[in-house]
């Protein structure tokens, strides 16, 4: 609980800062899918999330984003009967440091790192906290205009693995938008 208060302070301040101290602020949201693990079997997942990047106005080569993913056991979203069925799955929180490459015209990609945590569920009597690093990588198309404003979209991947509890872990491939300010 105590890592819930935490993150959720980081979030309020961060999206207090004076408009003087930002030099852009994102949003976005991913989907895809991937494979979820523990201490348990790997299970082919489905998730997504959602995110807030903010770029400080000293920083011109990097930004902050404040991430959350739910990624569950890709049975959960067929169709199908579900009463009474548990599906395994995990949360995670980060906070990573991304750099941005324009490679060719509004192509574009991007690459971020950063401490997270993973909120393990992936047994019905588990609800453990663990603690790692998490990796992400992005190509995508940039349609922005002159002044950093608007879309855009991309796929990749982020991969999550954490070093203590049930060692829980988790790989996504995804498609993100995103807006920025």
């Amino acid at each position: 609980m105590k890592i819930k208060t935490i993150l959720l302070l980081l979030l309020i301040t961060s999206i207090g800062i004076s408009n003087a101290q930002i030099k852009s602020l994102s949003i976005g949201t991913t989907l895809g899918v991937g494979e979820i693990k523990s201490n348990s079997p790997s299970i082919a997942s489905m998730g997504g999330g959602f995110f807030i990047g903010i770029q400080p106005s000293f920083a011109d080569d990097f930004s902050f984003r404040f991430s959350f993913i739910y990624n569950s056991d890709i049975d959960y979203f067929l169709p199908g009967n579900s009463t009474n069925k548990s599906y395994p799955y995990i949360t995670s929180y980060s906070i990573k440091i991304y750099t941005e490459q324009l490679l060719q015209g509004i192509i574009y990609s991007e690459e971020g790192v950063g401490p997270l945590v993973i909120n393990d569920r992936t047994f019905d009597d588990t609800d453990v906290w663990n603690y790692g690093l998490s990796f992400s990588a992005l190509v995508g198309l940039n349609f922005q205009n002159d002044q950093n404003v608007g879309f855009k979209i991309g796929v990749g991947f982020d991969y999550g693995n954490t070093f203590n509890n049930t060692a829980a872990n988790y790989y996504l491939t995804y498609i993100q938008l995103q807006y920025q300010f």
